[in-house]
């Protein structure tokens, strides 16, 4: 997990290093974006901890959403497959509300699986 996280905050930080005036958003799961450990992984730094030790100012939104099903895959995209997950009602639209790792929430509404980019490519072959 480590080095994932690490990779992961490099990559954004060189980009956005590159790029100081551009705008950027970056889309991540709600543990990579956290700037706060997470109790089910204690100690883990997270790519948001690491860029705000880089000095990198972002604002960090929970993605919140309806039930419905997505990709859940480990390290390997082509180990996954489609689950149902449950969501969580919330209001439309984003909420800035400091606490529970992020700067605030998004609600993207009902979510429906998509494989990964991976699989189109290896059925396309």
């Amino acid at each position: 997990q480590e080095v994932r996280e690490e990779a992961m905050a490099r990559t954004v930080i060189a980009h956005r290093a590159a790029r100081p005036d551009a705008i950027f958003v970056v889309f991540a799961g709600n543990l990579h974006t956290r700037r706060t450990e997470w109790d089910g992984l204690p100690g883990v730094a997270w790519m948001a901890m690491r860029m705000a030790r880089a000095g990198v100012a972002f604002t960090t939104l929970d993605a919140r959403y309806r039930s419905g099903t997505a990709w859940v895959s480990g390290v390997d995209p082509s180990s996954g497959g489609i689950e149902s997950m449950t969501g969580i009602d919330g209001m439309p639209g984003i909420h800035l509300a400091p606490g529970g790792g992020h700067d605030g929430c998004y609600d993207v509404g009902p979510i429906t699986a998509s494989p990964p980019a991976v699989q189109a490519l290896r059925v396309a072959r």
